[in-house]
């Protein structure tokens, strides 16, 4: 059973259609397998929303869910709330995407191994197609053999850019996947959010130098958070340069604003 609109409070439920094939706003996951079964005769469509927790007392299932066409997909919301958790999750591994093309999960808060495994198998069986170059991820990575084995597959050889912000230390993850086994040998991209005890020298940019002696080149743009608040050291600058990658860095770690509640439309 999918829900409707009806079910769910107005001050709640803000979704919208800026054009026919996309989905923007903020609703249920219920709300959005609604809206994909409206559009799935279109040869494309785009959700951008942020998941809310249902107000139903029971839990509906699903049951598999096709969008062949959907091509963007960003998920966002707090990550802590258990019933909204569970929905996410439930949604991840109902949906089959095998045509996506960039995908962000944003999810802050607590999470669980249950939960960051819906995500990895939600990425890997949605890059059937091998179209799905863009991923951004902003989660808890506490489930560090997850990532690992994520980094390692062939869906993730097929990335262009990838963004992670995480509080967690998976540096030495992401480090190894950087040089090992031609992992990530497509990526053009790599921008590292508050990931812990990343030293510019020692770490990173060594990594790209070994990346790049051992003839994996298209790497053209790399940000990490710097630990000391401050830019990118001028040699990390120009040895980077050296290797055809711009290196920037967050002067800071990041902390999302806490969001103003609006009040509900008459």
């Amino acid at each position: 059973m999918v829900k409707t609109n009806a079910e769910i409070a107005p001050s709640e439920s803000r979704l919208s259609n800026p054009a026919p094939n996309k989905l923007y706003g903020r609703g249920t996951v219920y709300e959005i397998v609604d809206w994909i079964y409206t559009v799935r005769h279109m040869p494309s469509y785009s959700i951008d929303v942020e998941v809310i927790p249902s107000t139903s007392d029971e839990l509906e299932t699903l049951g598999e869910v096709t969008a062949s066409g959907l091509v963007f997909l960003k998920l966002s919301g707090n990550n802590s709330d258990v019933r909204g958790r569970t929905e996410f999750i439930c949604l991840l591994n109902a949906l089959r995407a095998p045509n996506l093309e960039e995908v962000a999960i944003i999810r802050p808060g607590t999470a669980t191994a249950i939960f960051e495994n819906a995500v990895y198998s939600f990425l890997n069986k949605s890059a059937q197609s091998r179209n799905l170059t863009k991923l951004s991820l902003s989660m808890l990575c506490c489930h560090r053999s997850g990532l690992e084995s994520y980094l390692k597959s062939e869906a993730a050889g097929d990335l262009e850019m990838l963004r992670l912000h995480t509080n967690s230390d998976v540096k030495a993850i992401i480090l190894y996947s950087l040089v090992h086994e031609h992992q990530l040998s497509n990526l053009r991209e790599l921008v590292l959010r508050n990931v812990k005890n990343i030293d510019p020298v020692n770490d990173l940019l060594r990594t790209l130098e070994l990346r790049h002696a051992q003839g994996c080149r298209k790497l053209r743009r790399v940000k990490y958070t710097s630990m000391s608040k401050t830019e990118a050291p001028a040699e990390v600058v120009k040895r980077g340069r050296a290797l055809g990658i711009k290196i920037e860095s967050f002067s800071k770690n990041y902390v999302k604003p806490a969001r103003r509640r609006q009040v509900a439309a008459v």
